[in-house]
């Protein structure tokens, strides 16, 4: 009877070891900017923008070895330039740090609005996306910049700059991911 109850212990212990038998979900680590709140801009054309690129965005996936759907933001802004890389880092928008590369709107959009490579049949989707882009950002070279951050999990922030009354300015534009192994 000792033996059996040795056995039914070794196997419960194997079942409970987090190392060979781990959680569905792994849970996630604590990091100090997970969850941080961005303060949203509330002048209306802040929020139009933000609604237009959310209805233009909805049926489009950021397609790579994931199938990632589009997030859209707007973000209270101090400042009349587009971030740099480290203060999109800085406000928490970033899961990992790693290679950054700015592009801008069109050549970021450049390969996804072709049908030629199109299996999912949302090129049509994406040149109106990127047309949305450039009507929002007037200056779209200027006022509207893509940032991929990350090494195999790249963010990708597609942020621009709306600029309200009484000095008030907002980043507006969607936030996505790529997968590259």
């Amino acid at each position: 009877m000792d033996n059996q109850n040795n056995d039914n212990a070794s196997y419960l212990a194997m079942l409970n070891n987090p190392t060979i038998n781990p959680p569905a979900k792994p849970p996630k680590k604590d990091s100090p900017k997970q969850g941080v709140q961005l303060a949203s801009a509330t002048f209306s054309a802040a929020m139009v923008a933000q609604q237009s690129l959310k209805d233009m965005s909805s049926d489009l996936d950021l397609v790579s070895e994931t199938d990632a759907p589009f997030e859209s933001l707007n973000i209270a802004w101090d400042k009349t330039a587009l971030p740099t890389a480290e203060e999109l880092i800085n406000l928490g928008l970033v899961e990992e740090d790693g290679d950054r590369e700015v592009k801008t709107v069109a050549a970021f959009f450049e390969p996804f609005t072709t049908e030629e490579n199109d299996p999912y049949k949302q090129a049509a989707g994406f040149r109106a996306l990127l047309q949305k882009f450039e009507e929002l950002f007037s200056d779209a070279e200027q006022d509207a910049k893509v940032y991929l951050i990350g090494d195999i999990t790249i963010t990708v922030l597609i942020l621009g700059i709306i600029r309200g009354d009484n000095g008030k300015h907002a980043l507006v534009g969607l936030k996505s991911m790529l997968v590259e192994t």
